[in-house]
């Protein structure tokens, strides 16, 4: 007597084709790699703290040009912080995705997900030692192991955990930054010890440790910016990989927490239809253009005033506009993301939708690609042009190297199916090829 061989499942549980995909996500991921750019390009050009810091002059008392100061209005007004939170709840909807379609499929999602955060970590590390200290994929595989607890949770238990772990970061973001005002007066006490002969003479390692391992001192800054433009590679490599070690360490305790409530309002998100059409979608975009975008606009318009104004003079002021920053940036992001889904909804410009989606269907590889770019721009083995380029000329970079990008992701998906680290990285998951066409 045979036996009949049990029912396939309904669903597959297998890469995404392109038919299955919305639109409105890849067009969104396609959106924020413009922003992560624009904000990254700074820590691509110049010294970390440089990068980090409004752009005084060098004596400190009087401001710097018009065009460090108008760029520095744009970045933090409009992209700091606001894009980086759109991927990061984008990364929240992959893995609602990934819950729904493995159920359907009758599949563990757990060990899949795990295995993909593995590789994901993977390539975080090598982008981090062997290209660019401010990778993201590496702290989005760490954030990532508590999306097996947010997928399981309902809406209900969702939405405070949201809010609290957005409280939560606030106050961690007023603590780290009362630290990190402690810190910089233990640079400057620092740099009236040692000369500016000290300074210039130590290189490499031995100007990390000799500076306390702070960014802000300036043996640090002195011989960053030498490793970087001049070289030799192993010094370049050294500042490269303490600096990552200590962001990893400092976003774990800090902003991950930021990361890990926007995975969360991902999840949250998605299952309201936040990113289809019908009525509840429609009514919650509605309200974070109209209302929620105007208020984080005017709360971090009112922040960069305080910051450029008094800064100098009452630094205590900035752990206030940290606190206020993290409640308000979601706001903006959520704004945005609204704009951009129903732009799709509305099928007008195609050609730039088209663009923004097909970007993001390559955001993987679109990611490694920029840093690929602004490294060969600004270290010393390509162009060398690191802490030499004003401020306000970084926006047009970022803007064509993304637009650049985007005609290679057109023209790679007119012949392929996905991008080519996304195949890597599926392949390295679900151990399928991918497919032409």
């Amino acid at each position: 007597m045979s036996v009949r061989p049990p029912d396939p499942p309904l669903f597959q549980f297998r890469s995404v084709s392109s038919s299955e995909r919305l639109i409105s996500i890849d067009a969104l991921r396609g959106f924020a790699l413009i922003g992560i750019l624009v904000v990254n390009t700074l820590f691509f050009a110049f010294p970390l703290i440089t990068a980090l810091s409004p752009p005084w002059a060098d004596n400190g008392e009087t401001a710097g040009s018009t065009g460090d100061w108008t760029s520095w209005w744009i970045i933090n007004l409009f992209f700091q912080y606001k894009f980086m939170t759109i991927f990061s709840i984008l990364f929240g909807v992959g893995a609602a995705i990934q819950w729904n379609r493995a159920r359907l499929a009758g599949k563990n999602f757990d060990s899949f997900f795990l295995k993909r955060l593995v590789v994901l970590f993977g390539f975080g590390v090598i982008h981090a030692l062997f290209f660019w200290y401010g990778d993201i994929l590496a702290v989005y595989a760490l954030c990532g192991v508590w999306l097996l607890l947010f997928c399981r949770l309902s809406n209900r238990a969702l939405i405070p955990l949201v809010v609290g772990l957005l409280v939560f970061t606030a106050l961690l973001s007023g603590g780290f930054t009362a630290l990190d005002l402690e810190a910089t007066n233990q640079a400057q006490d620092s740099s009236l010890i040692a000369s500016e002969s000290d300074a210039e003479s130590q290189l490499g390692f031995d100007a990390i440790f000799t500076s306390n391992f702070n960014p802000k001192s300036e043996i640090w800054s002195t011989a960053e910016l030498q490793a970087y433009q001049d070289g030799p590679y192993q010094d370049l490599f050294v500042f490269r990989a303490i600096t990552w070690m200590m962001y990893i360490v400092i976003t774990m305790l800090s902003n991950g927490w930021h990361i890990m409530a926007m995975f969360a309002l991902g999840v949250l998100l998605y299952r309201s239809g936040f990113f289809e059409d019908g009525a509840a979608g429609e009514r919650l975009r509605t309200l974070t253009i109209y209302v929620g975008l105007p208020i984080g606009l005017l709360i971090e318009s009112a922040c960069c005033l305080v910051q450029m104004l008094y800064m100098q003079e009452q630094p205590g002021h900035l752990i206030w506009i940290m606190m206020i920053h993290e409640l308000s940036v979601p706001l903006v992001s959520m704004g945005y993301a609204s704009i951009v889904i129903n732009l799709v909804r509305s099928g007008t410009f195609q050609w730039l939708i088209h663009a923004l989606s097909c970007t993001g269907r390559m955001a993987l590889t679109n990611y490694l690609l920029e840093t690929v770019v602004m490294t060969s721009v600004f270290y010393y083995y390509g162009f060398g042009l690191f802490g030499t380029v004003e401020r306000i000329y970084l926006i047009p970079v970022a803007l064509v190297t993304w637009t650049m990008l985007a005609f290679i992701s057109v023209a790679w998906l007119g012949a392929y199916r996905q991008g080519p680290v996304e195949w890597l990285w599926r392949r390295l998951t679900y151990g399928s090829t991918v497919a032409r066409g």
